[in-house]
This record gives structure tokens, C-alpha cells and sequence, in this order.
């Protein structure tokens, strides 16, 4: 009896000892992080971070309004063309008629900036795929721009931005996508789109209380995601061209364009039903949808 004794107090003091050395690793590592912190290392990486990101934002800011293209500007003409349809249609205007200034205006704009972006381009490309990249880059960005301002602007700020995600993002992005496959510089323009896209969007989600490993793997996987539609397209537009060599009519390419449009807009749509969890799990307790639910998808 008293060796069964003996033996349980051994294990007793064995797993405090034990313990005690769980809790000394434990309190040991939270120092270092509070050292970390109070000395600023994350907080200085962050700042860095996002010093790069506004560095390279004004530099692309710079190239288009030397090309004559204002991302401003753009923006102020989407709302004011957003506000001028909703202002028709409490004044009853027919249906008809406010379709077709919404498509004038848009139209117009669109026909305006392109015009100027296009001569610019062509006369100071350095390299015509790169240029042909930035080019398409450009019309995204435009797009994106002037059709959030219009539904911003009619259907307000949380409806306009939905809207944007899940009908105008997909279409317009993977649109840019199947003409850099056709002019053959498909991976050079998802590489600065994507790029670009991710840095923002860390930097943004980061800034607002983001956790950096969770928001570097949301952001990484819609990386994943951006190249993998380019891949469907590219591999359905190379397996059209060889049946078309083979005397074989078929449509695999605009079934690839479409089949990328679905994944876009499925992943954008489940970013949104996810959207709260998400939030939680990259560390923004505050989840505002018109501030941060773009910036998921």
C-alpha cells in the first residue's frame, strides 16, 4: 500500500514539475512578443508595408494622369451619373429614358478616357506586351471605378458595392483577362493586376486591425483564384484553336470565358455569405460590409 502511495506522489510531483515548466515556456514567450510589441517590430513592418504600397499606388496614380487618365476624375463623373438617374427616377421619369442616358453617359465617358489612354500607350509603350498589360490594367481599373460610382451612387453605398462584387467585378476582370490570352501576354497581366490587388488589400485590411497571417492567406487564395481563371481560359482558348485545326467547330473558348466568370462570381458570392466569419478570423471584431467586403473577395 505504501509503495502504491509513494509511486502516485511521484507522479503528482512529476506532472507540477511538469507544469511549472509549461508555464515558465509560456511566460517566457509572451515577454519576447511584449518586447516585440514595445519596441514597434510589427508595428515598423506595417509601416513599411504600407509605405511601398502608397509609394507604388502613386506611381500608377502618376502614369495614368500623365496618360491623361484621372482615377479621380472617373470616379466624380460614375457618381454624378449615379445621382443624375436616381434623381430621374423620383421625378418619374419613363423607364426608356433614363436607360438611355445611363448608357450615353456611361458610353461617353468610357469612349473619352479610352480614346486617350489608347494614343498614349501607343506612342510610349517600352515594351507592347507590358504596355498592352498596363493598357488593359488601366481599363479595369476605369470600369470597376466608374460603374461602382454609378451603383454607389443609385443604389447606395452597401447595395452599389455588392452589386460591384458579385455581377461587375467578375465580368470586367475576366473580361481584361481573355484579351491579354488573345494579344499573348496572359500571365504578365494577371501578375500586375493580382499583384497590385493584393498588396492593397493587405495593406488595407491590416490597417484596419487585420491579422497579418489571416489576411495573407485570404489574400494569397484569391491570388490562387485570379490565376486559375486566367489558366481555364487560356487552356480552353489553346484546346479550341487545336480542334479548330482539326476542321472541328467548337466553342470551348467562350465555354472557358464563362466557366471563369462562374468561379469569379461564385467566389466573390461566398466571400459575402462569409463575410462576418472572415472578418472574425482575420481579426476585425468591427465588420463594416461597405468598408472591408470588396476587400474579402
Amino acid at each position: 500500500m505504501e509503495n502504491i502511495l509513494t509511486e502516485k506522489l511521484n507522479q503528482l510531483y512529476f506532472q507540477e514539475s511538469s507544469i511549472e515548466i509549461i508555464n515558465e515556456y509560456y511566460n517566457r514567450d509572451i515577454q519576447k512578443i511584449e518586447d516585440l510589441l514595445e519596441e514597434g517590430f510589427i508595428q515598423n513592418k506595417i509601416d513599411k508595408l504600407k509605405d511601398s504600397y502608397d509609394k507604388n499606388i502613386k506611381i500608377v496614380k502618376k502614369i495614368l494622369l500623365d496618360n491623361g487618365i484621372d482615377v479621380s476624375r472617373i470616379q466624380n463623373q460614375g457618381l454624378l451619373l449615379g445621382k443624375t438617374v436616381k434623381n430621374d427616377i423620383k421625378n418619374r421619369e419613363k423607364p426608356e429614358v433614363i436607360q438611355n442616358k445611363l448608357i450615353k453617359g456611361a458610353a461617353k465617358i468610357i469612349k473619352k478616357e479610352a480614346i486617350s489612354a489608347k494614343k498614349s500607350f501607343e506612342e510610349k509603350s517600352l515594351s507592347e506586351k507590358i504596355a498592352r498589360s498596363l493598357f488593359i490594367f488601366v481599363i479595369v481599373l476605369f470600369l470597376n471605378t466608374l460603374f461602382g460610382g454609378i451603383f454607389v451612387g443609385f443604389l447606395g453605398a452597401q447595395v452599389g458595392m455588392v452589386v460591384l462584387a458579385v455581377v461587375i467585378a467578375p465580368l470586367v476582370e475576366e473580361s481584361a483577362k481573355r484579351l491579354s490570352i488573345i494579344h499573348d501576354h496572359p500571365w504578365i497581366y494577371t501578375g500586375i493586376f493580382a499583384g497590385l490587388e493584393l498588396l492593397q488589400y493587405v495593406i488595407s485590411l491590416i490597417s484596419a486591425g487585420g491579422l497579418l497571417v489571416p489576411v495573407l492567406i485570404v489574400r494569397l487564395l484569391a491570388l490562387l483564384m485570379h490565376f486559375s481563371t486566367t489558366f481555364i481560359q487560356k487552356y480552353f482558348k489553346e484546346k479550341g484553336e487545336e480542334k479548330n485545326k482539326q476542321g472541328m467547330e467548337n466553342n470551348l473558348e467562350m465555354i472557358g470565358y464563362f466557366l471563369a466568370i462562374g468561379i469569379h462570381v461564385t467566389w466573390n458570392i461566398i466571400g459575402l455569405i462569409m463575410n462576418k466569419k472572415i472578418g472574425a478570423w482575420i481579426g476585425i471584431e468591427s465588420y463594416i460590409i461597405k468598408n472591408h467586403c470588396i476587400e474579402l473577395v
